[in-house]
């Protein structure tokens, strides 16, 4: 997977997120197991722009373990089927 592809990936997981009414935070209360959807979710949308930073900072590998916790938590709320994720990762054909 490209550096272009997590920066598409982070856009449209982003997007979807806001589209859904999900606000963006840092903040996951990490004492919370599991967290509550709505928290799960606004801390995937905050990885994904902060995804999209780390490749541009060169650190691809560390955007690549955002993006497999992103899609999990994505996955585990329900939001998409691992395929659907598994689909999403999938070169984008030219």
């Amino acid at each position: 997977m490209t550096g272009e592809k997590i920066i598409e990936l982070g856009v449209f997981y982003h997007t979807q997120l806001y589209e859904m009414g999900i606000t963006g935070s840092r903040q996951a209360n990490r004492h919370k197991k599991p967290l509550p959807k709505e928290e799960g979710l606004s801390h995937a949308r905050w990885m994904s722009l902060r995804m999209i930073e780390l490749v541009d900072q060169g650190r691809i590998e560390k955007a690549f373990r955002w993006l497999g916790h992103i899609q999990g938590l994505l996955v585990a709320y329900g939001v998409y089927s691992i395929n659907e994720v598994k689909e999403h990762s999938r070169p984008t054909e030219e």
